[in-house]
């Protein structure tokens, strides 16, 4: 179970470095699209399924492995991130302009959405370290323990 986690942990280190991809390529792309059409329709579809589909499914299998209260609390961070993203960040970005209008106060809500892309990147990485050191343990000690010969 403990190399399902690193398994799992890896593909959601690269679904969050596929986000920052997705992010800069809707946001660069010209003509400046609709806000939820065009190149940055990737972007919403990794960020509000995929990346939380694929915590809760990390979340259970490193509880499985007994992988900790550190490991499974990381695991949930993107669940977090999503939520605060979705019912926090982008409503208080709207009640400080008006749609499809940018304004200072809604540009200094929506660089937390960049701070909060780097918390779930930081959280998985460490996530995934977390994964590799408590299978490394878990290795050691089954090795401490086995029988050396006949």
């Amino acid at each position: 179970m403990r190399k399902i986690l690193i398994v799992l942990a890896a593909l959601q280190v690269g679904a969050v470095l596929v986000q920052f991809y997705l992010a800069t390529f809707g946001a660069f792309h010209r003509p400046q699209p609709a806000p939820m059409a065009g190149p940055i329709v990737p972007h919403i579809i990794n960020g509000t399924i995929v990346i939380p589909v694929l915590a809760l499914v990390v979340t259970l299998v490193a509880a499985l492995a007994r992988a900790g209260g550190r490991l499974v609390g990381l695991a949930l961070v993107p669940v977090g991130v999503v939520v605060a993203q979705l019912f926090v960040v982008f409503p208080l970005a709207g009640m400080f302009g008006e749609p499809g209008v940018s304004t200072t106060g809604s540009n200094a809500v929506l660089g937390f959405h960049a701070v909060l892309g780097l918390v779930l990147l930081w959280a998985v990485v460490a996530e995934y370290r977390g994964a590799r050191a408590l299978l490394r343990h878990a290795g050691a000690e089954a090795a401490a323990v086995a029988p050396v010969g006949r």
